[in-house]
């Protein structure tokens, strides 16, 4: 957008300074015309009264002092009076006075006066008469004349005829009588003429030098100056309206307007060249900020910016943002088929779209890991040696893996280089920290467990928001996040929380990294079944297997107590009864796990067994099966309904 003409051209501005600059100089040459004036009438008045204490000096020796200052009617003083008074109206002084001063400085005694006016020369005449004493305090000035030094700067004083300055010299009195003191006063009136003419003078001389110095200053940058720098501003419009200069600035000068031109016909040339370039370089990031938006979308689709996930016994809430476009962080939430979820919170070197081709290739495979395997360690370690195999980028990914029991209240978790997870009212849990995907193959990343009750929650997050600065620099840490989730008391409390925290303190600062975060609340432990029917045959037994060591968290003495009554009923079965079929019902709680067994074979009670009551060394072989199960469970029950033996066993948590 083009700007218009100036409020104040550079010639008025110059002219404005200059004006100042001169009036300065002006002035201050002033105030040393000032300084000078007064030096210089001091110098002459200090003279002046010099010369008539050299004059006065000459009469006093052509005579006596007893004829001098004898009496002040005698012939001789009003001759020697008429002396002074000659001198004061030839030197134009307003009035001289002699006095001597006592030798304590306490007092002066009046010996003469007179003065050019004649009506202050009668008042001197009865004032300051020959022995007339005067008790004023003595000055400096006085006694550095009787010194013999005498100043050439005057004392200020007041009288009745009005404000004077005086000078002061030693006189040598005749006949050895000492010294006195020959006084010069001025008017004032007198004093500051003389100065303020001095000074007019001069300052009109000055000024009017200045004057027309600056006006020639003026006139010359008008000529040399202004006109070249209007003739630069108005091609500078004209580029800036049409984007092009018509033509080239003709300043052929060996100065600086000079180097302005030739630097403006250069400039004018690369910004044509630059916007050519400019034009080519918006259209391929046009094309490229299109292939972003598409990306962000797909991305979008795999990882939404949250996810809030409801299930029995637990809550998930997952959230992410990213710092650019798209980005490398991701999470994964996947509801298991045992009823079981798995939780992925992952962080990928790196950001842009390399990041998020990287991080779709991680996220894949531990989707399929998990969803076969159900197993963190085993999907952590089997992704790995697939990313290192074939990571010609040399690009690595930490992320911690967790699948969650809603039953048991079991999190199986592990850590591939990742931040340690958030235990809301515990604190931080350090696992073994692993080490990042893609670095080796064989990393040995291993499980671990922790059990969540009812209104636990746990945290997994990226180091985008502990390691989030604000406009001072400082990280968000590892402290402010506790606070954050200090009164959560969901899933999505938890995350929200955290984010407002996080924003809060970054302010208007850019954000610096993803921000991915993914929480589970455990909520009331939910009830599973899982049921099957098998025919009685010793291969049936396997899927019974696998089931009982997840509704038992694992391998543990639960599974062995459930595992071993279950195989000796199923092989009792097998063995006498007879049955065509078996069915299978797990029942798992919080507390307890209950198996129920039924077959179509013969009726027959195992609780009733009369060899229940024999030594275990006398008991036969399917008696022996019958006394483990009632010692393996805590409760055993037998009924025989609709056609079908059914054995009820339960084991408490």
């Amino acid at each position: 957008m083009a700007r218009g003409k100036p409020h104040r051209s550079i010639l008025t501005s110059f002219a404005i300074r200059t004006m100042l600059a001169f009036l300065v100089a002006g002035t201050l040459s002033v105030l040393f015309a000032y300084a000078r004036s007064i030096i210089s009438f001091n110098d002459y008045w200090s003279m002046t009264t010099e010369q008539i204490a050299v004059q006065l000096d000459d009469v006093f020796q052509a005579g006596t002092y007893d004829e001098l200052f004898s009496s002040s009617d005698s012939t001789t003083y009003k001759k020697f009076r008429k002396a002074l008074k000659d001198l004061v109206v030839f030197y134009d002084v307003d009035c001289g006075y002699l006095y001597t001063i006592n030798p304590e400085r306490t007092q002066r005694t009046f010996l003469l006066s007179a003065s050019s006016n004649e009506q202050e020369d009668v008042f001197l005449r009865s004032e300051r008469n020959l022995g007339a004493v005067s008790t004023t305090p003595i000055n400096s000035a006085e006694l550095l004349a009787l010194a013999g030094n005498g100043s050439n700067w005057p004392e200020s004083s007041d009288s009745e005829f009005g404000k004077h300055f005086s000078w002061y010299r030693r006189v040598e009195l005749p006949d050895n009588k000492g010294y006195a003191i020959i006084g010069v006063d001025q008017d004032a009136l007198v004093y500051y003429s003389f100065i303020d003419e001095d000074i007019w003078r001069f300052a009109t001389i000055i000024y009017l030098f200045l004057v027309c110095t600056a006006a020639a200053e003026i006139i010359l940058l008008k000529r040399n100056v202004v006109k070249p720098i209007q003739e630069v501003t108005s091609h500078m419009r004209a580029f800036a309206v049409d984007g092009f200069a018509k033509d080239r600035l003709r300043i052929n000068r060996r100065d600086e307007i000079g180097e302005i031109a030739l630097t403006f016909n250069q400039m004018t040339m690369d910004i044509e060249q630059s916007v050519r370039r400019i034009e080519e370089m918006t259209e391929e990031r046009v094309a490229t900020l299109t292939e972003l938006q598409v990306a962000k979308r797909i991305q979008q689709g795999q990882v939404p910016a949250s996810k809030h996930v409801e299930g029995m016994g637990y809550e998930v809430y997952a959230s992410t943002r990213t710092a650019r476009i798209v980005g490398g962080d991701f999470y994964d939430v996947m509801e298991l088929e045992d009823g079981k979820i798995a939780l992925v919170n992952a962080d990928v070197s790196g950001k842009g779209i390399s990041a998020a081709l990287f991080m779709f290739m991680i996220m894949t495979l531990l989707r399929e890991k998990l969803e076969k395997k159900k197993d963190p360690a085993l999907a952590l370690n089997e992704a790995n040696d697939v990313v290192a195999r074939n990571n010609p980028e040399n690009m690595f990914a930490t992320a911690i893996a967790a699948v969650f029991d809603p039953v048991t209240g079991i999190l199986t978790f592990a850590n591939a280089g990742h931040m340690p997870p958030l235990v809301v009212g515990s604190g931080f849990i350090q696992p073994d920290p692993g080490i990042a995907l893609g670095f080796f193959e064989d990393a040995g990343i291993v499980n671990e467990t922790l059990v969540l009750n009812p209104g636990d929650c746990i945290v997994f997050y990226t180091d985008g928001v502990t390691e989030a600065n604000n406009p001072q620099h400082q990280f968000f840490g590892e402290e402010r996040l506790l606070q954050a989730v200090e009164n959560v008391h969901s899933a999505q409390d938890a995350i929200e929380a955290i984010v407002s925290a996080v924003d809060a303190f970054t302010g208007e600062a850019e954000q610096f990294d993803d921000l991915t975060l993914v929480s589970l609340f455990a909520l009331e432990r939910s009830e599973r079944v899982w049921k099957a029917t098998v025919e009685p045959q010793p291969a049936a037994l396997a899927e019974a297997r696998q089931k009982l060591e997840e509704f038992c968290g694992g391998d543990n003495e639960l599974f062995n107590r459930v595992m071993l009554a279950c195989d000796e009923g199923f092989t009792n079965v097998m063995s006498y009864s007879g049955a065509t079929f078996t069915e299978f019902e797990f029942t798992r709680t919080d507390s307890q796990l209950v198996v129920r067994m039924a077959d179509d074979g013969m009726p027959f009670d195992p609780l009733t067994y009369e060899g229940g009551n024999l030594e275990f060394e006398d008991l036969e072989f399917g008696g022996m099966g019958i006394s483990l199960i009632k010692q393996s469970c805590d409760e055993v029950a037998y009924a025989h309904d609709d056609g079908k033996n059914v054995l009820k066993m339960t084991f408490f948590v």
